[in-house]
């Protein structure tokens, strides 16, 4: 980029990093080339390949045959999907039923709001009581947790 007459301000602004971190790369370009700009590790010594490895790795790969059969989805691929779809489905469709039968707005999303958070207090009430912790705390965690989503959510503009 420096090479290519841009300033440091658009630099700054196009990679998002302090003049220092951009001053600090291009002294290392500058003082050992290309390999100055290999990130430098502080901690224990890396298990990098040398180019002569890379090569040879290189050239095993290209001398192996590529794969033609076509991939084939499976019946438990089908199964799968299938149960995927169901569990986001029973998932949320609780949820939305309010907004769709009731017709003031206001009470549809109140009554939406505390379909969902009865749901996570069931989710969080069930997940307790078979990982053996008290079962109420667990729902009442699992609320809170949802809350704060919410809260975060709405801070954000959502």
């Amino acid at each position: 980029m420096l090479a290519e007459r841009e300033t440091f301000d658009t630099i700054q602004e196009k990679l998002e990093c302090s003049r220092t971190y951009i001053t600090r790369w291009k002294s290392r370009f500058l003082r050992d080339g290309l390999a100055g700009l290999f990130a430098r590790h502080r901690g224990r010594k890396t298990s990098a390949l040398t180019p002569a490895e890379i090569e040879s790795l290189r050239v095993r790969l290209d001398q192996q045959a590529v794969m033609t059969t076509a991939v084939r989805l499976t019946r438990a691929d089908y199964l799968g999907a299938l149960g995927v779809f169901l569990l986001v489905f029973a998932s949320t469709f609780p949820i939305i039923v309010p907004l769709i039968v009731v017709k003031e707005m206001r009470l549809a999303l109140g009554l939406s709001n505390a379909v969902a958070v009865l749901m996570l207090f069931i989710a969080g009430w069930t997940l307790g009581r078979h990982a053996g912790r008290p079962a109420w705390r667990s729902g009442l965690g699992m609320v809170a947790v949802g809350i704060g989503l919410v809260a975060l959510t709405v801070a954000l503009g959502g």
